[in-house]
């Protein structure tokens, strides 16, 4: 039986992430110092999701 603790957080990453992503495409020049305050998001998860959206578009 699968129990789905954690469906939470990986509803929230997969905001967070969409919503860093879409600011970016937005403000292509834009700051994370800015991204952070307009999305209400600590720099710690804007610098993670910055990576890996960083890392798919250079693959």
């Amino acid at each position: 039986m699968k129990d789905h603790r954690g469906e939470h957080r990986k509803k929230l990453a997969s905001k967070n992430h969409e919503s860093i992503k879409t600011w970016f495409d937005k403000n292509p020049d834009g700051m994370m110092k800015d991204c952070c305050k307009d999305l209400g998001l600590s720099h710690v998860t804007v610098g993670k999701y910055v990576k890996v959206i960083k890392e798919k578009a250079g693959n």
